[in-house]
């Protein structure tokens, strides 16, 4: 009798033991899912190097047909808006105006301007990009811009920002929604930037 009960508690004690590490194990693996979930939305950023049909680091001559030269910065990186009427919407928001920036006849940055948004917008385009990408680094309030948004690897920088109102900003971003990304690589390239 003394040895059936033993080898019961035996029992027992080995399926407890084998229930918790089936625990340990299945929280590890979620912990680990979940680290990998989240290291997918950045690498999903650099796999995807670009926003919509516009890839970082092509070459003007895809794009040139459509685009509307509008500057020269001093260091040498070209901009042109985006003239065709084809996309409407980036990440579930309407879009104003889309500009691209070249460096040495590569596509070097995009901007996305969504104009003036009301806060549910807002709300909806973080919440997209963080299912695309992942959870952002958010910065609060400053003098230009009421919150940013980042997503950073070390390829591909993708910025989200919303400028307030104040009325020293000019009219063309003040209390504006821009979407933008730049190669780092070609960043890296241009001369003290």
């Amino acid at each position: 009798m003394y040895k059936i009960f033993v080898s019961n508690c035996l029992e027992v004690f080995y399926t407890l033991i084998n229930i918790i590490n089936m625990k340990k194990i299945i929280t590890i693996t979620l912990i680990l899912f979940k680290l990998n979930v989240l290291g997918q939305g950045l690498k999903n950023l650099d796999r995807n190097y670009g926003i919509n049909k516009f890839k970082l680091e092509t070459p003007y001559s895809l794009y040139k047909n459509s685009l509307k030269y509008f500057d020269t910065t001093d260091k040498g990186v070209e901009f042109y808006t985006y003239t065709k009427s084809d996309i409407k919407e980036i990440f579930g928001i309407p879009v104003e105006e889309i500009a691209l920036g070249f460096y040495e006849n590569k596509l070097y940055t995009i901007s996305i301007y969504f104009g003036i948004i009301e806060k549910q917008q807002t709300m909806t385009l973080l919440e997209n990009i963080n299912k695309e990408y992942d959870i952002p680094e958010i910065n609060q309030r400053n003098n230009e811009k009421v919150w940013v948004a980042k997503w950073v690897t070390g390829k591909t920088y993708l910025q989200a920002a919303e400028f307030s109102c104040d009325p020293n900003l000019s009219y063309l971003i003040r209390c504006k929604t821009e979407l933008f990304i730049y190669s780092k690589n070609l960043k890296r390239k241009i001369p003290n930037e």
